[in-house]
């Protein structure tokens, strides 16, 4: 009996516990569950199951049949998810096309392996005349050994913001100095001026604006974009990402800090707490690697409902094989957690909308406001008229129609400043973290180096756009030479303070500044590991759009290369090499 029922825990456990509970701490902000109730509860719940199924599996002839067919499952899914799942990388689950099938025959290898285990382990269990409590419990403390180190290191794990529950006084605005910092993710800078200059009645409406053309990124992703952008000194990738480092640097270097110090309130709408200054007014995580946009008032069966089912996606993808997964990932929708037909995806930049709609001009204590949301993230999900369509392809026009849906929306938002009256009285960021990988429209002169592929140079042009106090000019467009840690003193001098930050102000910056800019190219399967992060640098000697002003200056490996290659060919060189044309 006692083996029978651990036979069907050991199969509810992994599944229903240990996986999901791996889950809900590593997106403790993602997630709506408490992880102490959601362990306390799905124990519970493994523990009844486990004793009905042994109840039920008793009361039939086949009951030493389903125990052993249980155990060989729970042996399986172990095996995968505990072990296999780690042995590849997936991508970044941000909605981008991933292709599996790429690993070529262990793809298929996996799948066929993981077909034929189950006969096998069931054969294996059989060969015992009655399964020992021992055995069952094997799988258990797979599962158990699985999520030790994360329970046993909360302090790396815990919500890291204020409390998420949206309060009225986040929708006001002061009636005498603010500083919005919009960013737009993934925004590309050329589609953004190609737009502008095709629609002339939307940069009428943008009035005060400049456009930086000559804007350089300095990362393909968003994780080392933001510390960047906030506190305007480089990323380190040889100390790796630390989520508690970050935070110091943010306490220290984050040019808000130096807003709260001159009386300004903080309001983030964010995608990880982390960027919160402590103190601050409103910090309102909502990420959006699951492609749903969502602004302050969660959307239609957004709260537990949707947390259930990004849970069951999750769980699911680390237990089953490439085959399946990619069916699960469902090119980034999902299988459970697709919430495309109920509300919940609206429009990009949800939090923008709902400013429009339920602005207050309060007091004239000084309001600063980041409002981090999709923009144009991978892949594009809106039309020009922002009406959600997930059947979209990957094209400029495709990206150049969601851009103009985006700026549309912040030519709405400068309308309503202006019809209160405040308009003069704020400044605005307008900041993308990194491009969408399309090939700018404006290229010039032969790559320098075979690895500085098209779709790197679009996500090395980023969007920025500023609008200063008082600014009454047209809009324009500017050839200074920016970068991405020009951003955080240029936040600051909108509003007359300075900082310590590596970049200069863009408002006086030497239009005939010729400076050395730098862009890293890095392992993105290695972010988040917490160790060093293999990644390129280049240095770019002039305008931006002229190819050959970007030369490679240095690498970095974060292992030894082989010291000899028996073979040279694309599967021995292509990580500890730059610059060859493989095939």
């Amino acid at each position: 009996m006692a083996s029978r029922f651990f036979s069907f825990f050991a199969l509810y456990f992994g599944l229903g516990f240990a996986s999901p509970l791996l889950v809900t701490l590593a997106n403790r902000e993602d997630l709506a569950f408490n992880p102490l109730w959601f362990s306390f509860g799905s124990l519970l719940l493994i523990l009844l199951l486990s004793g009905v199924s042994s109840f039920i599996a008793g009361k039939t002839p086949f009951a030493s049949y389903l125990a052993t067919a249980s155990l060989a499952c729970a042996f399986v899914f172990a095996l995968q998810g505990n072990f296999v799942h780690d042995l590849f990388y997936y991508g970044d689950f941000n909605g981008d096309l991933t292709d599996w099938r790429e690993y070529g025959w262990i793809f298929w290898v996996e799948w066929i392996g993981f077909l034929l285990a189950f006969p096998l382990f069931y054969w294996l269990l059989s060969r015992f005349k009655q399964i020992p409590v021992w055995l069952a419990l094997v799988p258990v403390l797979s599962s158990v050994l699985l999520i030790a180190p994360v329970l046993l290191n909360q302090k790396a794990n815990v919500a890291l913001g204020l409390s998420d529950e949206v309060k009225p006084d986040v929708l006001e605005f002061s009636s005498k100095l603010n500083l919005i910092h919009l960013l737009p993710d993934g925004f590309q800078g050329d589609i953004a001026r190609e737009v502008l200059e095709d629609h002339p009645e939307l940069s009428a409406r943008l009035e005060g604006f400049t456009l930086y053309r000559d804007h350089l990124g300095m990362y393909q992703g968003t994780a080392p974009s933001v510390p960047t952008i906030f506190t305007g000194r480089p990323f380190d990738f040889e100390a790796g990402y630390n989520i508690e480092r970050t935070i110091d640097e943010m306490k220290l270097h984050a040019y808000p800090a130096r807003l709260q110090e001159d009386g300004f309130r903080l309001d983030y709408v964010t995608l990880s707490s982390a960027y919160c200054i402590e103190g601050a007014a409103s910090c309102i995580t909502r990420p959006f690697n699951d492609l749903k946009a969502r602004g302050y008032f969660r959307h239609k069966d957004e709260h537990y409902s949707y947390a259930a089912r990004q849970l069951a996606d999750l769980t699911l993808f680390r237990h089953l094989p490439m085959f399946l997964k990619e069916k699960i990932y469902n090119n980034g929708d999902w299988s459970f957690a697709d919430t495309t037909l109920d509300g919940s995806s609206p429009w990009p930049d949800p939090v923008l909308r709902e400013w429009v709609d339920n602005m207050v001009v309060a007091g004239p204590q000084p309001r600063y406001k980041w409002y981090h949301y999709i923009g144009t993230h991978i892949p594009a999900h809106w039309d020009a008229n922002c009406v959600f369509n997930r059947e979209l392809e990957r094209t400029r026009k495709q990206y150049y129609d969601q851009s103009l849906c985006v700026l549309t929306g912040i030519a709405r938002f400068s309308e309503k400043l202006r019809e209160l009256g405040i308009f003069d009285k704020t400044a605005i960021i307008i900041s993308g973290d990194h491009g969408v990988n399309i090939e700018p429209d404006d290229n010039q002169g032969p790559k320098a180096n075979a690895s500085l592929y098209v779709g790197i140079i679009g996500a090395a042009r980023p969007t920025l756009m500023i609008k200063p106090l008082k600014s009454q000019k047209d809009f324009q467009i500017s050839d200074l030479p920016t970068s991405l840690i020009d951003i955080a003193p240029t936040a600051l001098d909108l509003v007359g303070l300075d900082g310590d930050s590596r970049g200069q102000s863009v408002l006086s910056m030497d239009p005939k500044l010729e400076r050395t800019r730098i862009f890293n190219r890095y392992t993105s399967a290695e972010f988040w590991t917490g160790e060093a992060i293999s990644n390129e640098i280049w240095t770019v000697d002039g305008a931006v759009r002229d190819l050959e002003n970007w030369s490679l200056q240095d690498m970095y490996y974060n292992r030894l290369a082989p010291a000899s290659y028996p073979a040279i060919n694309y599967n021995s060189a292509y990580e500890t090499s730059r610059g060859l044309s493989l095939n």
